[in-house]
């Protein structure tokens, strides 16, 4: 019934388990509980968490606003937490505290928190710089205690003095009073470098091998009767402060660098003496880490690199030049070796020419003759100029074929046909061949072929070009070369200028690997009669 009348009574914020509260401002609200914390704005909570850390979910013992509108709060096991503005702190025992369990807090001046914790009481006095950059000092107040009322139920503070609640009864103590009384004094006696000892005044560079450091220290005070702790630390290896009951540290691998040990000391129950003893020293660099060694070897392995590079830079290039000049010699035999085969070319192409005119003269066509020996002349005159160079253009070459042909249609009156075929948009101006190269096939064609063809004959040229080769089929309506090899004798068995054209084309182009320079077959191996077609793959 109770619980009913509270429900009618008043509104619920949250149905947690809240064990502490502060009031912020007229609408905002902090609580804590077993939860952590939370914060309440016009009677709704805030979610997520604006200050969202571990120890905000950490239970909460005590929340507190301190005189600069900090909100400071204690917690069981994760220390103490401090909001300002937008950021929030976290200071535990491995910032000083004597533990992480915060049993209570209170603070009457800006920058100043008393905290209780289960092992004594510290004095937190803190300031938040601009650039939200905290720093602080903490000291213990376990000497004003007696050790028989060790537990500290509340804690308050007024002007200069601090009152104190516990199991036997409320205490208060002077501000004004100090425990240097009961600081012990601490010194460092000697280092030990590897198995040598020094003193820490006259401390010198160590080399890399003397990195097995041992530094002893001791602590004196009247009161302690030898039970004295000590904090210490080496700057740039230990973060924050080691504590140990030992008279003296070891560290038995240290790099090279520059290092300053630190040492504290405190009685079990009281503060840390603030002057603190220390010793300074340097592990050097092994020499093949220092600049006098690392500049000239790098030096001196570039230089090595170099010359290796330039070596085989220059084994490259005069490999490359052998290469170039064995090329070249071996394109000089080629063009000689093609010279020699175009100047047999001549003759040969002279004797047919004269063999013809010769059976003009034998049958009494003397006019056939003469006008024969006119077009023989200007082919000659033609041939003559265009083997000034070792290529000329394909339409140069067609001119040439063209003349050649005119020439046997005198000699068979009128029955030899012939028909060049050119693939679309053929630029034969541009294409460059050798000359002289597609006049023998044509010459083969008439006189093996339609030599012993009884009716019209026909020679029809195609020109195709398939990538970087051009293509010449010559086909004739002859004999074919079967019934051809049948009709002949002797030395007529042989064909020369068929011959000289396919050693041309292997010196000109030995290139080509995989494709037969020169093919001939017939137009239909299985009939007689057939004709014969001949296809040329020349580079371009």
């Amino acid at each position: 019934k109770g619980v009913n009348k509270i429900q009618e009574k008043y509104s619920i914020l949250s149905n947690q388990r809240m064990s502490k509260l502060l009031l912020n401002s007229d609408d905002s609200l902090f609580t804590g509980g077993v939860l952590g914390l939370q914060l309440f704005v016009h009677e709704k909570p805030i979610n997520p968490f604006p200050w969202q850390n571990n120890i905000t979910n950490a239970s909460i013992t005590k929340i507190i606003k301190t005189a600069d509108n900090h909100i400071v709060f204690s917690t069981e096991n994760m220390g103490l937490g401090i909001i300002c503005k937008d950021s929030i702190y976290t200071i535990t025992k491995q910032n000083g505290l004597f533990s992480n369990s915060v049993t209570k807090i209170c603070s009457s001046q800006p920058g100043l928190v008393w905290v209780v914790t289960a092992k004594g009481i510290d004095k937190l006095t803190y300031k938040i710089a601009g650039n939200k950059t905290l720093s602080y000092t903490i000291e213990n107040y376990n000497w004003i205690l007696d050790k028989d009322n060790q537990t500290i139920n509340d804690i308050l503070q007024s002007h200069d003095t601090l009152f104190l609640a516990t199991d036997k009864g409320a205490y208060y103590h002077l501000l004004t009073q100090t425990p240097s009384a009961y600081v012990p004094d601490v010194y460092i006696n000697t280092v030990s470098i590897n198995d040598s000892s020094y003193s820490s005044d006259h401390l010198q560079q160590l080399s890399y091998k003397e990195n097995r450091v041992r530094i002893r220290f001791v602590g004196l005070a009247f009161q302690a009767k030898g039970n004295i702790k000590y904090r210490y630390k080496l700057e740039d290896i230990d973060t924050v402060w080691q504590e140990t009951n030992n008279t003296y540290i070891e560290y038995p691998y240290l790099s090279p660098g520059h290092y300053r040990f630190v040492v504290t000391a405190a009685l079990p129950d009281g503060n840390w003496n603030t002057q603190q003893a220390s010793v300074t020293f340097t592990i050097q660099q092994p020499y093949w880490k220092r600049w006098w060694f690392v500049v000239p070897a790098v030096f001196v392995s570039m230089l090595i690199i170099f010359m290796i590079v330039a070596y085989f830079i220059n084994d490259f290039r005069k490999k490359h030049r052998l290469t170039n000049q064995k090329l070249a010699l071996d394109k000089q035999v080629a063009e000689l070796e093609h010279q020699a085969l175009r100047l047999q070319m001549n003759p040969h192409f002279i004797f047919n020419a004269i063999y013809a005119i010769q059976g003009f003269y034998a049958s009494g066509d003397t006019l056939l003759a003469k006008q024969y020996i006119a077009k023989l002349a200007g082919l000659v005159r033609m041939i003559l100029q265009a083997g000034r160079s070792n290529t000329i253009s394909l339409a140069e070459e067609i001119k040439i074929l063209t003349n050649y042909l005119e020439l046997f249609v005198l000699k068979y009156e009128g029955s030899l046909h012939y028909h060049f075929q050119l693939q679309e948009n053929m630029e034969t101006s541009a294409i460059q061949i050798p000359p002289m190269i597609i006049q023998p096939i044509l010459e083969n064609a008439l006189l093996h072929g339609i030599t012993a063809l009884r009716g019209d004959a026909e020679i029809r040229i195609d020109f195709t070009v398939e990538g970087n080769i051009l293509i010449c089929k010559v086909a004739d309506n002859g004999v074919g070369r079967k019934k051809s090899q049948l009709q002949k004798t002797g030395i007529e068995k042989t064909s020369l200028g068929l011959g000289i054209t396919g050693k041309r084309l292997q010196l000109l182009y030995k290139e080509l690997p995989a494709q037969p320079v020169m093919e001939i077959k017939d137009a239909d191996p299985d009939a007689e009669n057939t004709g014969t077609i001949v296809i040329l793959r020349i580079p371009i």
